[in-house]
């Protein structure tokens, strides 16, 4: 059972492609949860990227990929039924998405859905071993509105609206609002947030979420220099300036007197570095992802 909870924040640089095959409509979607298509990275993607990030910086510094810190986090690379890795990552979830906006340029969008499953999930770190910052991330995302479409002040508002792509959506002002944006870009370490951050309704987010996301058209060009034939298609990306964020979880090593669950984290927080690439497209400069964890000292 896992000890030790701590929220991880991803923030987009560039458009992310974590693919889920074929789809409708484009040839090469994202993935998405099933019961509310909003998009999501399989953790098993993320710590796929993690462990290759980890391999690469511990042969740099002289050790192989069956160090025993990196089985200790990750696994045995060839003997994984025998030696599982202590370290466990829930899916990364959606928690802010860009939408174009009359004022700003963009804003930053969440909705109440989004904010109470953000809640559940830092309370289930807060009830193993999450700090007292962790609680309080919660509590102020339990005291925003929940009933209203909110932005802090000085925010995206005109004339008591936003102007999201093409819609004008009617806000209010809200303090607790701005307390919890505040917050999250001191965090995310994103400091002009609270000034393009807005809560919306949940269903103009799960709107935006599946009709403005990144779609690019691509070709594939043969050996004579001219386009295939058939080699046409679409694929999805997660746009850029996206944030998402998952449960890093860590229990006690799988073997008498091996490492204990916090020393997991520690290896885990004293090698993974700020800027990991994540799905797919890595040639073509996508999936450039900013980690951030603020809870790990704490």
């Amino acid at each position: 059972m896992f000890q030790i909870v701590k929220p991880i924040f991803f923030i987009c640089e560039t458009p992310l492609h974590a693919g889920a095959g074929g789809g409708i409509g484009t040839e090469l979607p994202i993935q998405r949860e099933a019961h509310t298509l909003f998009p999501k990275v399989e953790a098993s993607g993320i710590k796929g990227a993690f462990r290759d990030v980890f391999e690469r910086t511990f042969k740099k510094n002289g050790k192989n990929n069956t160090d025993p810190d990196l089985v200790a986090v990750f696994g045995h690379p060839t003997e994984g039924d025998q030696n599982a890795g202590a370290l466990g990552l829930t899916d990364a979830r959606l928690l802010l998405f860009p939408v174009r906006s009359r004022r700003g340029v963009f804003a930053w969008t969440t909705c109440p859905r989004v904010l109470t499953r953000f809640e559940r999930d830092l309370r289930v770190s807060e009830a193993n071993g999450g700090s007292a910052a962790v609680k309080n991330l919660a509590d102020l995302v339990k005291a925003v509105p929940k009933d209203k479409s909110t932005v802090p002040p000085n925010g995206v508002i005109a004339n008591g609206n936003v102007f999201l792509e093409e819609y004008s959506i009617a806000v209010d002002v809200d303090h607790a609002t701005g307390t919890l944006a505040t917050n999250l870009a001191e965090l995310l370490g994103i400091p002009e947030l609270p000034a393009q951050f807005v809560i919306i309704p949940d269903e103009y987010f799960s709107d935006f979420v599946q009709h403005n996301t990144e779609v690019h058209t691509r070709i594939r060009i043969g050996d004579d220099g001219v386009v295939e034939d058939g080699a046409l298609f679409s694929e999805e990306h997660l746009p850029a300036e996206s944030v998402l964020y998952s449960l890093a979880m860590a229990h006690p090593e799988f073997k008498s007197g091996g490492r204990n669950a916090q020393a997991i984290l520690d290896i885990f927080h004293n090698n993974l570095p700020e800027i990991v690439q994540i799905g797919g497209n890595a040639t073509l400069g996508k999936g450039i992802v900013r980690i951030t964890k603020p809870f790990f000292e704490q």
